[in-house]
């Protein structure tokens, strides 16, 4: 959570980092002290320029920035912070202040355990002070710190979708994004997995959702609708891992909202997990009696990975980009569903007949 600019200027002042509000001051560059998620260290990037975003720069202008890895509880050294600021093309004298200004911001992120510290820093009359300021505060870590609490600013409120509001009513974690392929997953850590798997197979995700834990028929349906009415929605991947829960309970919900709803934008069903074989009956014999309603439902099982689905829902969201009808006459079923899905049967044992290509032993003596 982020910290109040009068508490975070006290805090800045009280660990000798001098600030101004002075326009006229001439901007120096940018200093920020952060958790690394990647190595789990502290990470120091400092540059000459006014960076806003970080990541922007260290991809598009990396000799722009100087970084530096420290471990979590590691006290931050003079000799280190100076190089650091040679590194970032700092000469003379600014190295000795960009050496007090390091050393400070650091001890600020690791007293305070914040998620980041971010300073814009000018040249004045003293020397460098900071012009801008931006701290996080780890939430978890709030118990250490009771004096912080009432300096924290509430998260800016996101302004929601009519879809998101709608979920949000009806108790379902749910989220708009920009795609075209629907995402029904088992659970928020498998929607943020699917929401990878199909933007790292070429598609665009439009929804991150949590369909976690036993539902029931009202709250499966209100999920497929939130999915299949979003009118930027051309196909449906729903991926149904049952492991504390019943996979058939869930298919003959799915079953039931199919034959209702007879949507006609395609649906991939990916279902594994306890009582799978009673699931895949159930929907075969809901085909066989309406294949009317069910030609535009591929469904896969445990034998085809979850990406290996992903793909094919991925595919159908491209033709129908394009224009074309992959449910025409003549068109190609799906890779995965040409591939047999019960394991094949083990080979016959050889007979003891000799091979044809092999000549008999002769009878008898030469």
């Amino acid at each position: 959570m982020r910290l109040g600019n009068e508490k975070t200027s006290e805090m800045l002042s009280r660990h000798d980092i001098p600030c101004t509000e002075d326009a006229a001051a001439e901007p120096a560059g940018s200093l920020i002290v952060a958790a690394d998620p990647a190595s789990h260290k502290i990470l120091v990037l400092l540059s000459k320029k006014t960076v806003d975003e970080w990541g922007e720069l260290c991809a598009q202008s990396p000799r722009d920035v100087a970084r530096e890895f420290l471990e979590p509880g590691e006290h931050a050294h003079g000799h280190t912070a100076r190089e650091l600021a040679r590194r970032a093309g700092f000469c003379g004298a600014d190295q000795g202040r960009l050496q007090k200004l390091v050393l400070g911001a650091h001890r600020v992120f690791a007293q305070n355990d914040c998620v980041w510290v971010r300073l814009h820093f000018a040249r004045c009359r003293e020397g460098i002070a900071v012009t801008r300021s931006d701290l996080e505060i780890d939430e978890s870590a709030l118990f250490r710190h009771p004096e912080l609490k009432s300096a924290l600013e509430p998260a800016p409120e996101r302004e929601r979708s009519e879809r998101e509001k709608s979920a949000r009513s009806l108790g379902i974690e749910y989220l708009d994004l920009d795609g075209d392929l629907g995402i029904l997953p088992g659970g928020i850590g498998f929607g943020l997995a699917a929401v990878d798997i199909v933007t790292n197979t070429g598609g665009s995700p439009a929804d991150v959702m949590d369909s976690g834990g036993e539902s029931t028929y009202e709250r499966l349906k209100a999920m497929m609708d939130l999915m299949l009415d979003n009118p930027k929605v051309s196909v449906a991947f729903c991926c149904r891992y049952a492991g504390l829960t019943r996979s058939d309970a869930w298919a003959r919900q799915m079953v039931q909202y199919l034959l209702e709803k007879r949507t006609s934008k395609p649906v991939v069903l990916r279902v594994a997990g306890n009582e799978e074989e009673a699931a895949r009956k159930l929907f075969e014999e809901a085909a066989a009696a309406n294949p009317e309603a069910f030609k535009r439902v591929w469904t896969f099982f445990s034998t085809t990975p979850a990406d290996n689905a992903a793909r094919e829902a991925v595919a159908l969201a491209e033709m129908l980009r394009k224009g074309e009808d992959p449910f025409a006459e003549g068109a190609p079923e799906p890779a995965e569903a040409r591939k047999p899905e019960a394991p094949a049967q083990p080979a016959p044992s050889p007979k003891t007949s000799p091979s044809p290509t092999t000549p008999e032993a002769p009878k008898g003596g030469a």
